[in-house]
C-alpha cells in the first residue's frame, strides 16, 4: 500500500513538473516582449475604434453612400457630350476605292421632369444616414465587446492572485504535513492526500493563468494588435460604492436607448426609404420630360472642298423636346408599385421587432445587475464566515486537533466562497456598465 502512494506521489510530481516547465516557457515569452504597455479600458476602446477592421470597413461604406448621394443629387444637372468619329475605308478589287470621313458633334441633354428623381434622392441622403447608424452600431457592438473581455480579464487576474496565494498556504501546510509525516505524527496516506492537493492547486493556478491569455488574445483580435503584443490592463478600482450604486429604472434606460440607438434610428430611416421607394414605383405611372440640343459637322477626303469649307457646309444645331408616357409595361410598374407596399410593411414590422428586441435586452441587463448585486452581498457574508471558519480549522490544524481532510475540505469552501465573491463583483460592474451604455452615459 505505501508503494502504491508513493508511486501516486512520484505520478503528481511529475505532472507539477511538466505544467511548470510550461508555464516558465510562457512566462519568458513575455518578458522577452520587453517592457510592457498600460491599457485602461478607455484606450482599449479608442485605440479599437481606430484601428478594428470592421469598422474601418464601415467607414469605406459611409464614403460610397456619401458618393451615391451626390450622384443622385446630380440628376437635376444637365448632361453634356462631345464626341468625334474618324473613319477611313479601303476597296482593293473591283473599282479600288480609298475613302476617309470624319464627323464631331457636341451634345446636351436636362430631364426637366420625372416624377420618380426627388423620391431616389431623398433615399440616397436616408441610405447614407443609414450607412452613418451602421458605424455607430458595429461600434457599439466593438465597446461591448471590448468591455466585456477587459471585465474577464479584471476577474482573471483577480482569480491568479487568489489561487496563487492559495498556493503558498498550501505549501506551507504540505511542509509542515511533511515534517508531521516524518516526526510519525500523521499517515502517509494524510501526506499524500496534501501532496495530492497541492498538485491540484498547481493546475488550478495555471488553468487561470491560461483562462487570462485565451482573453488577452481576444482582446488582441479586437482592438487589432499582434497576438504577442504584450501589454499590462491597468485595474478599475470598482469599490462596493459602485457595485452597489442605484439601479436607474428600466423603463427610463429603454426611453434615453430608443433615442439615440442607432439601430432603432436605422429602423425607422427604413421606413422612410420604403416610403419614397412607393413614390419611386408610383412614378413608373408618370411621364417624363426632356430637352435635348446638339451640335454636329463633318468632312470627307474626296469632297472638291477644303476641310474648313466642309466643316462650315456641314454645320448643324438642333434642339428638341422628349416625352415618354408609358402605357402598357408588362405590368412592370404595377408589380413594382406592389414590391414597394410589402416592403414598407415589412420596414414597420423590423422597427416593432427593433424595439421588443432593445427593450428585452435591457430587461435582461437590469435583472443580470440586480442579481449580481444580490449574489455580492450573499457572497461578501459568505466569504466572511468562511474565511472565519477555515481560520478557525487551520488553528485546530496548527495544534493536531483536525486532520487534513477537515483542513482541505474547509480549504475548498473558502476557494469556492472566493470565486463566487469575484463572479458577483465583475458581473455587477459588467451589467451595470451595459445599463450605462445603453442609456448613453459614460462607462464607468
Amino acid at each position: 500500500m505505501r508503494k502504491i502512494i508513493q508511486a501516486g506521489i512520484r505520478k503528481q510530481c511529475d505532472r507539477i513538473l511538466v505544467l511548470l516547465a510550461v508555464e516558465l516557457f510562457l512566462c519568458n515569452m513575455v518578458t522577452a516582449q520587453g517592457e510592457r504597455d498600460v491599457w485602461t479600458l478607455q484606450s482599449c476602446i479608442d485605440y479599437a475604434l481606430s484601428h478594428n477592421v470592421e469598422i474601418r470597413q464601415r467607414r469605406i461604406s459611409q464614403n460610397i453612400a456619401s458618393v451615391n448621394e451626390r450622384s443622385a443629387q446630380a440628376a437635376y444637372f444637365p448632361s453634356l457630350s462631345v464626341g468625334s468619329s474618324q473613319r477611313y475605308s479601303n476597296r482593293p478589287y473591283g473599282d479600288p476605292s480609298h475613302h476617309y470621313n470624319g464627323s464631331y458633334d457636341l451634345t446636351a441633354n436636362w430631364t426637366l421632369f420625372d416624377a420618380g428623381r426627388q423620391s431616389n434622392i431623398d433615399i440616397a441622403k436616408r441610405e447614407k444616414r443609414v450607412a452613418d447608424l451602421n458605424l455607430q452600431q458595429s461600434e457599439n457592438t466593438l465597446i461591448e465587446n471590448i468591455m466585456r473581455t477587459y471585465i474577464d480579464i479584471l476577474y482573471g487576474d483577480e482569480n491568479v492572485l487568489t489561487n496563487d496565494s492559495s498556493l503558498q498556504t498550501v505549501a506551507k501546510q504540505m511542509e509542515r504535513s511533511r515534517i508531521l509525516y516524518e516526526a510519525g505524527q500523521i499517515a502517509v496516506s494524510e501526506y499524500a492526500q496534501m501532496q495530492s492537493q497541492y498538485a491540484s492547486q498547481q493546475y488550478t493556478l495555471i488553468s487561470a493563468r491560461n483562462a487570462v491569455r485565451s482573453h488577452r488574445l481576444e482582446l488582441c483580435q479586437l482592438i487589432n494588435v499582434e497576438p504577442d503584443y504584450d501589454f499590462f490592463i491597468s485595474g478599475m478600482d470598482y469599490d462596493e460604492k459602485v457595485i452597489l450604486s442605484p439601479l436607474p429604472e428600466c423603463k427610463d434606460v429603454y426611453r434615453l436607448a430608443l433615442l439615440h440607438r442607432p439601430e432603432i434610428k436605422s429602423s425607422e430611416l427604413a421606413i422612410y426609404n420604403a416610403e419614397s421607394s412607393v413614390k419611386v414605383a408610383r412614378a413608373g405611372f408618370y411621364p417624363t420630360l426632356s430637352v435635348g440640343a446638339g451640335i454636329s459637322t463633318a468632312n470627307e477626303a474626296r469632297a472638291s472642298q477644303s476641310v474648313s469649307e466642309q466643316l462650315k457646309d456641314n454645320w448643324s444645331n438642333s434642339v428638341g423636346l422628349t416625352f415618354n408616357l408609358p402605357l402598357l409595361s408588362g405590368r412592370q410598374n404595377k408589380s413594382a408599385l406592389e414590391r414597394a407596399k410589402l416592403n414598407l410593411e415589412n420596414s414597420r414590422l423590423n422597427l416593432e421587432d427593433s424595439r421588443n428586441n432593445l427593450l428585452w435586452t435591457i430587461e435582461n441587463y437590469w435583472l443580470d445587475a440586480q442579481k449580481a448585486q444580490l449574489s455580492y452581498l450573499a457572497a461578501k457574508e459568505k466569504l466572511s464566515a468562511a474565511r472565519t471558519s477555515y481560520n478557525l480549522v487551520e488553528q485546530q490544524y496548527e495544534v493536531g486537533l483536525k486532520n487534513p481532510t477537515d483542513l482541505l475540505a474547509q480549504r475548498d469552501l473558502l476557494l469556492s466562497a472566493k470565486e463566487e465573491f469575484l463572479k458577483a463583483k465583475y458581473l455587477a460592474v459588467y451589467n451595470i456598465n451595459m445599463l450605462r451604455l445603453y442609456a448613453g452615459e459614460p462607462l464607468l
